[in-house]
């Protein structure tokens, strides 16, 4: 899993002790609220929906054609929750995305989505022009701002997790906000190999200059993961204009895209940006599948945007993306060449992507090391270091990329001479997990090709199952999250599975140190 290669996967943290409320920690009401911002750019009204966590009850809020999952005004959830910014479509509005939204709330996080100034259903004038390809960055800047501060929402928002969604030109918008640098000339060869696509011919009719030669592109830091959803304009990103990006992203695509064709758009991201984004085809669907299900009446006024090609269910798609969105991957496998220089860890998603990298210091006193998302070591997700040298009790701690203690994994010692024992203890000091072998685990330490079992567990329930599988060139730990349901960051069973593979081939080495009394260094 790449950081924040979920949404929901980068934004869970350890949901316990003075940790913020994690998503998933458990389920939540919907509540929807409909904000007013102004216009960055030309100083009108920005309508503004958002969908949070309530703990009241369930409830249904019918607007215009929508009815919505959610209770209109519903009292917030207590916590502070990770925030996600919405970017719809060209003539699209802000409930364009509602049941994404409410799916997000109902698992912890805040969702905002913002109606586009002059690029909306009432009035997309800007479409084509600066005001939609500079102005839709700088609208979410201020929806950002205007969220962090909301007398109602913003001081239960999570400043440090926020994560965006974009569909079509909301993709588009995206991929500008967290870093993006389009190159409109590029155009031209899209052009040359599309001459009859309508919308660029009527983009190129509205204006062949800029409206506004004061905007200008930004991007926004705080946007640290992202899901696009059938992009548009993809052909303005070329390499160098993709290098910045450091956010990890996921992209689908729609197979039969009637409007944005794959090769120029979702393909060509995929192939050019510097980190592989995940990336899933959603089979036989059509752009605007990624829409919310329309109603009965919904489909009868706007055919076009609810009708879908034979054969493809968008309730049926949308259960599953909802489902990507707040839900982590859940099994990996840890793997670690054999015949290797060095100690280098991979470990992979079920589809075969890297999720982290691991390249072990060999000479030093302490344990020390840091999980990446990438071999480049460019994106790092959790710092793992050895406390002492010599410990009967030996302490791992674990920090986030800014430095902070998570958690800390200690080994105990003489609970562990006949089966493995790990005490979970969080950034206060207080116990709050285990992990434990199961099994034969005397057996296994006298017959060395016995695969190792353990257990993780938080407060008493089974987050993780951590399997040993042997193969002839490969170590190999199996990681099953299943049970996770977001409780527990995923980083932390990858640093688990490092530490308990390198146990496993020094065993002899843990026994002497074991008895060692503990030396401050």
């Amino acid at each position: 899993m790449t950081s924040w290669s979920r949404i929901a996967a980068v934004c869970t943290v350890l949901a316990v002790g003075a940790a913020p409320v994690s998503a998933h920690a458990h389920d939540y009401a919907a509540g929807l609220a409909l904000l007013t911002l102004v216009d960055p750019v030309e100083s009108g009204r920005m309508p503004v929906a958002v969908a949070y966590p309530s703990e009241g009850s369930p409830g249904v809020t019918t607007l215009g054609p929508y009815r919505i999952d959610a209770a209109r005004d519903a009292a917030p959830a207590d916590g502070r929750f990770p925030l996600i910014v919405v970017s719809h479509g060209t003539g699209g509005d802000a409930l364009g995305h509602h049941d994404s939204m409410t799916a997000l709330a109902r698992a912890g996080f805040i969702a905002a989505a913002v109606q586009h100034p002059r690029d909306n259903y009432r009035d997309d004038s800007g479409f084509g022009t600066d005001l939609q390809t500079f102005g839709r960055p700088l609208h979410i800047g201020a929806l950002i701002d205007g969220m962090i501060v909301d007398p109602k929402l913003g001081a239960r928002i999570d400043r440090e997790r926020i994560g965006m969604l974009g569909h079509s030109a909301g993709g588009y918008t995206t991929m500008v906000v967290i870093g993006g640098r389009p190159n409109f000339a590029l155009r031209a060869d899209y052009m040359k190999a599309n001459p009859n696509d309508p919308l660029m011919r009527r983009a190129q009719a509205i204006n062949q200059e800029r409206r506004r030669p004061d905007l200008a592109l930004k991007s926004d830091p705080r946007v640290k993961t992202a899901i696009v959803m059938a992009p548009a304009l993809g052909f303005v990103f070329d390499a160098d204009g993709l290098a910045p990006i450091k956010a990890s992203l996921r992209i689908y695509q729609a197979e039969a895209d009637e409007v944005l064709p794959g090769p120029w758009n979702a393909e060509r991201l995929r192939r050019l940006l510097p980190i592989a984004p995940e990336y899933d085809v959603i089979p036989g669907a059509g752009h605007y599948v990624f829409l919310a299900p329309c109603t009965e009446a919904f489909a009868k006024m706007a055919p076009m945007i609810c009708t879908d090609p034979p054969g493809v269910d968008r309730v049926a798609i949308h259960m599953k993306l909802n489902a990507e969105m707040v839900e982590p991957d859940a099994v990996y496998r840890a793997e670690q060449r054999a015949l290797s220089i060095g100690r280098v860890y991979r470990i992979y998603r079920q589809d075969g992507g890297l999720a982290a990298y691991v390249k072990h210091p060999v000479m030093t006193l302490l344990e020390r090391f840091t999980i990446f998302a990438d071999e480049g070591e460019t994106q790092p997700l959790m710092g793992v270091k050895q406390r002492k040298l010599l410990q009967v009790n030996r302490c791992f701690d674990l920090f986030d990329p800014a430095g902070a203690l998570i958690a800390t994994l200690q080994r105990r010692a003489m609970r562990s001479i006949l089966r493995d024992r790990w005490d979970l203890i969080d950034a206060l000091g207080q116990p709050i997990g285990s992990v434990d072998e199961v099994g034969f685990a005397l057996a296994r330490r006298f017959i060395k090709f016995l695969p190792h079992h353990w257990r993780m567990h938080l407060a008493g329930d089974a987050v993780a199952a951590l399997d040993q599988r042997f193969t002839l060139v490969r170590k190999r730990v199996e990681i099953d999250l299943t049970p996770n349901r977001g409780r527990i960051d995923p980083n932390v069973a990858f640093a688990a599975a490092i530490l308990l593979m390198h146990e496993v081939h020094s065993a002899a080495s843990d026994i002497a140190s074991d008895a060692a009394p503990a030396v401050d260094l």
